[in-house]
């Protein structure tokens, strides 16, 4: 009875541990997050902001926009920023390419932000290279010059759908730190190195689990 008793013991000590490594993969049929364009308010530098059916291209994360039949891709230097009706907030992370971030969590001025994209090593993989994501063309559009995405090409036939991948982040006070120890180290709160130290300590921590991502905004300066 007591072996028995040891041996539950063990498998439920160890269920945490089997969570975190089986992750759930995440697949689309769409290219695109949301399944209808939502009404969203595209915000600028300077507090300004204007308002769009938006959404958001799973190719590269990037804000795109509905004008008459096309979707197009908003390029424009000024754009910061998204705020869905749903209250879903994305922020850019990266000007050159336009990546959108997803704000997960947020305290005072830093926020927990999500990356997510189609996996395009894995689709490679599983179309044999032979399948590419729809295309984009330079085009004029109302934020700017932008680029149009082919409609009919916005779905995958495949069963299977599109895998994708999510990479984390943190904007401590605006700067984008990648969600990893090394990279958020220097940035933890003098006061909170210790806590910081035995979080990273803790057998069940994981980098990819936004649940405990969210406890080290607890660590950073307000």
């Amino acid at each position: 009875m007591k072996r028995i008793f040891v041996s539950l013991l063990v498998i439920v000590m160890m269920l945490p541990a089997l969570a975190q490594q089986l992750q759930v993969e995440k697949r689309v049929n769409s290219l695109l997050t949301f399944p209808e364009f939502r009404k969203a308010k595209v915000l600028q530098s300077f507090n300004r902001s204007v308002e769009a059916d938006a959404n958001i291209y799973l190719g590269k994360s990037t804000l795109v926009y509905k004008d008459s039949n096309q979707i197009k891709e908003a390029l424009n230097a000024s754009i910061v920023g998204v705020q869905f009706d749903d209250s879903t907030k994305y922020i850019i992370i990266n000007y050159a390419d336009r990546r959108m971030a997803k704000v997960v969590s947020q305290r005072n001025y830093n926020f927990l932000l999500c990356v997510t994209t189609v996996d395009l090593e894995k689709y490679n993989e599983e179309t044999r290279g032979g399948a590419n994501l729809p295309f984009f063309e330079i085009d004029g559009g109302l934020y700017g010059p932008s680029a149009f995405l082919e409609t009919d090409g916005d779905k995958w036939e495949d069963s299977k759908g599109y895998p994708l991948k999510d990479q984390y982040f943190f904007s401590v006070k605006g700067t984008i730190v990648p969600a990893n120890e090394t990279a958020i180290k220097p940035y933890i709160s003098k006061d909170f190195k210790e806590a910081f130290k035995n979080k990273m300590a803790d057998r069940w921590w994981s980098w990819k689990d936004p649940n405990n991502l969210k406890d080290i905004l607890l660590f950073l300066p307000e």
